[in-house]
């Protein structure tokens, strides 16, 4: 599992480039570890590797980084942004019933996190505390988009409620993925499938859970 400390300041971007050919080779580290990743895993690449991917030199890639654990956190922080601008721009598509908008919208995520890379990625975000927090705070989020999306007086459920529901529905798309990610592809279908009707039973039922006393 990648070694990410949970000091920020040890694993940070070194600098952001400002001019066009910095962020340009900034992109380009950022590609080659991505590609790297999807081709060998986190474990076994090094700085050397993904200079060498990106086609320049270690000094060049150490102006921008600091270790390999400061471009996995710079690749996390992009998935996480990636992963809330598709949770609204799913949320705001209202070309569909509320019912076909929660399955459709599940099967994208699905897609959208079912990526060699990303997977890796989530896994050092979960083995990270602060990314984990992050994860948390991003996952809160989304709960709030998705919640916004589907309330409407005839539901009869609070926005809290609401929220409540889509949190533990964001938290449970890793391991559906994961599955996805394991079995061949008509299992992960039904998997996903089976998912998708889940949150909207989920999301749409009119009456509050109970907690067990």
């Amino acid at each position: 599992m990648t070694d990410l400390a949970s000091n920020s300041t040890d694993h940070a971007t070194r600098r952001r480039p400002a001019q066009a050919r910095s962020r340009q080779r900034f992109d380009s580290i950022l590609t080659a570890a991505s590609e790297l990743i999807a081709e060998r895993g986190l474990e076994p690449i090094t700085m050397t590797d993904i200079a060498d991917a990106a086609d320049m030199g270690l000094p060049a890639v150490y102006r921008y980084f600091p270790n390999k654990s400061s471009i996995i956190r710079e690749l996390a922080t992009r998935q996480l942004e990636a992963s809330q601008d598709l949770n609204v721009q799913l949320a705001t598509d209202a070309t569909e019933s509320v019912e076909e908008r929660i399955r459709s919208n599940v099967k994208a995520y699905c897609k959208f996190l079912n990526d060699p890379v990303r997977l890796q990625i989530r896994a050092a975000i979960h083995a990270d505390a602060e990314l984990s927090q992050l994860d948390l705070e991003d996952s809160r989020r989304n709960a709030a988009i998705i919640a916004a999306a589907v309330d409407h007086d005839d539901l009869g459920i609070g926005r809290l409620e609401l929220e409540r529901r889509a949190l533990l529905l964001v938290e449970l798309f890793d391991g559906v993925v994961r599955l996805a990610s394991r079995v061949d592809d008509d299992e992960a279908e039904t998997a996903i499938n089976t998912f998708a009707e889940i949150a909207t039973w989920t999301l749409l039922r009119p009456t509050p859970f109970r907690n067990p006393r």
